[in-house]
């Protein structure tokens, strides 16, 4: 740690001196930029004054060169333009006009010096003719003029500087005049020639307006320099400072990393989870110890082998196949077997990642699940076990609540027979008691039998072997729907101070359905929800379509669909907590037992018709205010040819020969005589093969108009014999 602030204290010292260097080039940047700037703004005003003085030189030189083509002009004689003395030997000097006006005669020198007195009154630039040799002391060269008419060597020469004339800064021009023959008419004296250098003309423009010029582009120029020198120079600092944090930061990102490095490496080893490096073919590159005694191999021996050699459900090309998986998924979790040294089986939990940096590798984490392997077989020994239990008690509960029906219905059975066959005799002697004594024993009897086929009905439909047909059915024609009819199918169990309310949907509700047992599962709901109310109250029929778009959790999860559903609501008191959770269990029920109560399997059963129509049942019920069960069936397409539910009516009868086949002797006798009363002609067999035997002999006979059979020979080449099969339950049988 202390080389670590050691060496961020260097890189901040080396930023700090770096930004230094860097803020000081930029300063002498800047600077020498402002300079090269301000060097330049003053050049361009020393060019604006040059360019004035090389305009007022040639306008100059024009109009004297005009004044010398035309040998001068005359002007009036004022006080300000007297007779030129110089031109005294020039006899039309002075002239007059007809009027009398006396005139002189201005030579191109005399109208220069005029017209710069003018100028340097009006302007301040200061136009100097001037000679070597000047005709007047006023035009003789000051130093500066003197110098350079001395080096002018030809028409084409100048001279421009900046001097201090009279205190103030000026621009100075001077071109030379050359000697015209204009010129001679004055200068011949002095022994010029034509072409030769007479002297010239030096105009001196002050500086000041031109460096004020200058001096107002100058200040912005200074500003935006100061600008950029301060934004470069604090640019330059935030660098040096982020750069330096930066570097720091990544100083402590590498050292961060090298310890993540040491501790993963260190984590790795002392892991309680194997740890495996796989090359892309299946070699081991590196293990830690945690593997090494999970699989009582030495480092050694494991780093020589292939994963093939210790995996124990995939053989090489299936590990291959596996690995590419991996490479296009990115990483896998499964659960295999890995073989010990010693032979035996090792379960493990494998978690692999495939990297690509710095090598393209396979990182594997292998946990030792054989404990919780073994505790989850412990756990699912038990759970059968105790599942086992479980289905033992419930079918004791079945058993013991069917014994219970049963006995109850199959006394009467097993005691009135043995009255009717005491009574028999007398009713045939014309006993009146007798008879009625019969009589009333044998409805006993059919109702206790007709109990027994409903607890042995409701046994099948609660095993599920209750296989039965569904047909699309309107819903809402369902005729425990429709008023009267329902009416009619309870009657006798409605007290009068009970009201059942229908409110049966407008709507189509197309479902598939068998009639008779949707029926009664209504009719049972109906006849709970009336045994509810109690003394008084009201018992709600409705149907209605709903359409759930998500899951609907409610005493169960439904889940989304469209659906029809049936709703039978009491004002009861409702089903308390305890009960709703076991209202579906087989003979569990909160009321007594008695004539109306069933086979004690009602709710169970209605839970397994609605299941078979593959349809769910929901209940919602508050202590006090009663009950609603919700019966959801899946909707079927309305395209679908729907039909109108029919029950069973009067079976007809007929006179063909008829072939009863059981092994039951009772069942054939049952048969027999209900045939028999049909007007049917009725023979019977107790096996297959004494069918065949009477099939066969009757058909040569020609006796058989129609013949049952169960066996395949019955039937032999005689394709147009009719048969129908009977064996056990059969769903819409009464």
């Amino acid at each position: 740690m202390k080389d670590l602030k050691r060496e961020a204290s260097d890189i901040s010292r080396a930023y700090s001196r770096s930004a230094i260097v860097f803020m000081s080039i930029w300063t002498l940047l800047i600077v020498g930029s402002a300079i090269w700037n301000i060097i330049a703004v003053r050049r361009e005003a020393e060019f604006n004054a040059r360019i004035a003085a090389i305009a007022s030189f040639e306008k100059d030189f024009v109009y004297r060169r005009w004044a010398s083509l035309h040998g001068g002009v005359y002007v009036p004689v004022t006080d300000d333009t007297p007779p030129n003395p110089h031109l005294a030997h020039i006899a039309e000097r002075d002239i007059s006009t007809p009027s009398g006006r006396k005139l002189t005669l201005v030579n191109p020198a005399y109208m220069t010096r005029q017209v710069h007195a003018l100028g340097r009154k009006q302007y301040g630039d200061r136009v100097h003719i001037t000679s070597l040799k000047p005709l007047r002391k006023a035009n003789s060269p000051d130093p500066w003029e003197r110098r350079m008419l001395e080096e002018f060597k030809g028409r084409d020469d100048e001279a421009c500087t900046v001097e201090q004339v009279d205190g103030k800064t000026c621009l100075r021009f001077m071109r030379p005049l050359m000697t015209e023959k204009g010129c001679l008419k004055c200068h011949s004296d002095q022994g010029y020639r034509e072409g030769d250098i007479r002297g010239g003309i030096s105009v001196s423009v002050p500086m000041s307006p031109y460096y004020q010029v200058a001096s107002e582009h100058i200040v912005p120029l200074l500003a935006g320099h100061g600008v950029i020198l301060l934004v470069g120079l604090t640019g330059l600092w935030i660098w040096s400072r982020h750069m330096g944090v930066y570097k720091i930061a990544r100083l402590q990102d590498a050292e961060n990393l090298r310890l993540a490095q040491q501790q993963y490496v260190h984590a790795i080893a002392t892991s309680m989870e194997g740890f495996w490096i796989v090359d892309l073919k299946g070699h081991l590159l590196d293990v830690n110890d945690s593997y090494i005694r999970m699989s009582g191999y030495s480092r050694e021996e494991l780093l020589g082998m292939k994963i093939s050699e210790l995996e124990m459900n995939e053989d090489d090309d299936e590990i291959q196949e596996h690995m590419v998986r991996m490479i296009e998924n990115g990483n896998d979790h499964f659960e295999t077997s890995h073989r010990h040294k010693d032979g035996s089986t090792l379960d493990v939990s494998v978690r692999a990642r495939y990297v690509e940096e710095p090598e393209k590798r396979f990182v594997v984490f292998i946990e030792d699940i054989s404990e919780r392997k073994a505790s989850e077989q412990r756990a699912e020994e038990l759970r059968y076990e105790l599942e086992r239990t479980e289905r033992i008690k419930s079918i004791g509960m079945l058993a013991g609540g069917v014994a219970h029906d049963l006995n109850n219905v199959l006394g009467p059975m097993v005691v009135l027979p043995g009255i009717v066959e005491e009574g028999l005799e007398d009713a045939v002697n014309g006993d009146r008691a007798a008879r009625e004594q019969i009589i009333e024993s044998v409805q006993v009897i059919k109702r206790s039998a007709e109990r027994a086929a409903v607890v042995v009905r409701d046994l099948l439909v609660l095993s599920r072997r209750g296989k039965y047909d569904r047909v699309p059915v309107d819903i809402n024609t369902l005729p425990c729907l429709v008023e009267g009819e329902c009416a009619g199918r309870i009657e006798g169990m409605v007290p009068s101070n009970i009201e059942i309310v229908f409110n049966i949907s407008d709507r189509e509700l197309t479902s598939l359905i068998a009639t008779e047992h949707l029926c009664r599962v209504v009719d049972n709901l109906v006849i709970n929800g009336i045994d509810a109310v109690g003394n008084d109250g009201t018992v709600t029929v409705s149907t209605f379509h709903r359409l759930l778009s998500e899951e609907y959790h409610g005493y169960i999860t439904i889940p989304p669909g469209e659906y029809g559903v049936i709703e039978i609501a009491d004002t009861g008191g409702g089903i308390g907590r305890d009960s709703l959770e076991r209202i579906f269990e087989p003979f569990y029920s909160t009321k007594k037992m008695s004539d109306s109560s069933g086979s004690g399997l009602g709710l169970s059963v209605v839970h397994g018709i609605v299941a078979d129509h593959e349809g769910f049942i929901d209940v919602s019920t508050e202590l006090g205010s009663g009950s609603t069960f919700s019966i959801y069936l899946p909707l079927v397409s309305s395209q679908l040819e729907i039909l109108k539910p029919e029950m069973p009516g009067q079976v007809g009868g007929g006179t063909e020969r008829i072939l009863v086949v059981d092994d039951e002797l009772s069942i054939r006798f049952v048969v027999k005589k209900r045939l028999g009363k049909l007007g049917y002609r009725v023979d019977d067999a107790a096996s297959g093969d004494e069918a065949v035997r009477i099939v066969s002999e009757m058909s040569s006979n020609g006796q058989y108009d129609e013949q049952l059979k169960n066996n395949r020979r019955i039937t032999g080449n005689n394709r147009n014999s009719r048969n129908n099969r009977s064996n056990g339950y059969n769903g819409n049988m009464k």
